[in-house]
């Protein structure tokens, strides 16, 4: 989201540094938190729901284990 990001751009960095701490507590919290097993989407989206506080991390690689294809590999979609 570039407005996501323009604004944290233009954070003070003690600011930032107080958004940090922010994330990895509940980072933190969420690591404590036992795993549900979960069969559908309707029971992630009702957990999302349910939930007080969502996390949600991602980046290069997560989505390859859920069977979406990659750009940069050798198999890749830029391939």
């Amino acid at each position: 989201d570039p407005a996501a990001r323009a604004r944290v751009d233009a954070m003070e960095r003690e600011d930032f540094l107080r958004l940090c701490t922010l994330v990895r507590s509940y980072a933190a919290e969420a690591a404590r938190t036992p795993a549900v097993d979960v069969d559908s989407f309707d029971q992630v989206v009702g957990l999302i729901r349910n939930a007080r506080r969502v996390l949600v991390l991602t980046g290069a690689g997560i989505s390859t284990s859920c069977g979406i294809p990659d750009f940069r590999s050798r198999d890749g979609v830029y391939s």
